[in-house]
């Protein structure tokens, strides 16, 4: 995951602001697992009113669950060690080079550098799903954030094997994408907007 990070930033002092239940299904996933402090959910101004604008282009009835938002620090590590030890302890002839990179196939170290966030950090990615009308998850194959599955993570990994699945999945990033998002295809549930990943997929000049 280590592309996109020459992209410059520029900062446009846009404010976090808390999602609110009105508007979509919250689920604070990490603070449930007592990972992070604060069951509030933030993003920036206007990435909540993209979300705003690709909810509406959804199935009517449909909307978004909302797993996670911006991330403190700590967070971000608590989450990068998770996975870095999932793997040592699953794959111990695995060096710390291999630990490493595979780790960051899907969690993004956590950075104090300004210049080069984690793209949770910069409250311009989000992890998502879609309910029904019912305010049932529909299936995607696979649950969010799910460490034992992790090749069923993948945005494109039921394409040709499952229907269902893949047309769930592709109805989020057809949605996602039109209103400006971009998604990291290792993890079906990851878009951003204005982060570096963002900016590298997209072919823009920096980061906002």
């Amino acid at each position: 995951m280590t592309y996109y990070k020459e992209v410059k930033i520029l900062d446009n002092g846009e404010h976090l602001v808390l999602l609110s239940e009105s508007d979509f299904c919250l689920e604070p996933a990490y603070f449930k697992k007592g990972i992070a402090p604060s069951p509030d959910i933030k993003l920036r101004t206007y990435v909540i009113d993209m979300l705003k604008s690709a909810s509406g282009l959804l199935p009517r009835g449909y909307g978004f669950k909302i797993f996670d938002g911006y991330r403190i620090l700590d967070t971000q590590k608590k989450l990068f060690d998770g996975l870095y030890n999932y793997y040592r302890e699953h794959h111990p002839a695995w060096s710390e080079e291999v630990l490493w990179e595979k780790t960051e196939m899907f969690v993004a170290v956590p950075r104090h550098d300004k210049k080069n966030p984690s793209p949770h950090n910069t409250g311009g990615a989000v992890d998502l799903t879609i309910i029904d009308e019912n305010g049932r998850d529909i299936d995607m194959g696979g649950p969010f954030d799910d460490f034992s599955e992790r090749m069923s993570a993948f945005t494109f990994h039921f394409d040709g094997k499952n229907e269902e699945f893949h047309n769930n999945r592709m109805l989020l990033k057809r949605v996602m994408e039109e209103t400006g998002f971009a998604n990291f295809e290792n993890e079906w549930w990851h878009y951003s907007y204005g982060d570096q990943m963002w900016a590298f997929q997209k072919g823009e000049d920096c980061a906002i």
